[in-house]
C-alpha cells in the first residue's frame, strides 16, 4: 500500500506506466532504475534511537565532508514537553582537542540554536564535531522527532547531522523506553529482572 506522499505518488504514476508499457528488457531496466532514483530522492532521512524517561543522553552531531571548521551554526528542532537540551560537548569529537568556543539557547521553545568558532588554529576534517546532552522528559512507551533545521559550517550550509550507526541524517526519531525495560522491547517483564542480574553479574566478575 501506498502512504499519501509526494514521493510515493511520483513512485506510484511510475509504476502504473511501466506495467502498462510493453517494452524491451533494456528500457524497463532504464524505467526501474528511475523509479529507485525518485524514491530515492523523495525518502526523508531519518534514524530512529532508543533512550530512557528521566534519563540523560548524548546525541553526536557529525560533518559529512572534510573541511576547514571555523565555525559552525546549528538550529535543532524538538518537542520541549519530550526533551530538554542540557549542554554540549566535545569529549571523544575531532574537535576535543583544540581550542573552541561553543554557545547555545533554547529561548525559543522548540529550538536549539548552537554557536560554535575557533578560538586558535581551524581544524580541517569530518564526522562528530559535538555531542548534544539531553534529558529525556517523555513518557515511556512513546516517539518524539528531533530535527537539524540548519546546518552552516563557517558561511555555507554542509552536508551534516545526527551520527548515528555510521550514518549521517538530519533527523531523528527518539523513542523513550521505561528504565527498567533492559531489553528495551516495550514490555517490562521477568526477562528485564533476568538481563539487569546477569548484567549486575558480569561487572561483578569484571
Amino acid at each position: 500500500m501506498f502512504s499519501i506522499e509526494t514521493g510515493d505518488a511520483c513512485l506510484y504514476c511510475l509504476y502504473i506506466k511501466y506495467k502498462r508499457l510493453k517494452l524491451s528488457m533494456k528500457y524497463r531496466i532504464c524505467v526501474l532504475i528511475t523509479i529507485v532514483s525518485i524514491l530515492t530522492t523523495f525518502q526523508t532521512s531519518q534514524a530512529s534511537l532508543p533512550g530512557f524517561s528521566e534519563m540523560a543522553i548524548s546525541i553526536p552531531i557529525a560533518l559529512s565532508n572534510s573541511t576547514t571548521i571555523s565555525a559552525i551554526n546549528l538550529d535543532i528542532a524538538f518537542d520541549p514537553s519530550q526533551i530538554e537540551v542540557m549542554g554540549l560537548t566535545f569529549h571523544e569529537t575531532i574537535l576535543e582537542n583544540s581550542q573552541y568556543a561553543v554557545h547555545y539557547n533554547t529561548d525559543t521553545p522548540g529550538v536549539a540554536k548552537i554557536v560554535m568558532f575557533a578560538t586558535q588554529d581551524s581544524v580541517y576534517g569530518s564526522g562528530i564535531v559535538l555531542f548534544v546532552n539531553i534529558l529525556v522528559k517523555g513518557h515511556p512507551f512513546s516517539d518524539t522527532t528531533i530535527k537539524i533545521n540548519q546546518f552552516v559550517c563557517n558561511t555555507t550550509p554542509e552536508s551534516g547531522g545526527f551520527g548515528i550507526e555510521n550514518d549521517i541524517v538530519e533527523s531523528l526519531q527518539l523513542k523513550i523506553y521505561h528504565p527498567c525495560d533492559a531489553d528495551i522491547d516495550g514490555i517490562i517483564s521477568l526477562k528485564d529482572a533476568i538481563y539487569f542480574f546477569r548484567w549486575l553479574q558480569r561487572s561483578n566478575w569484571s
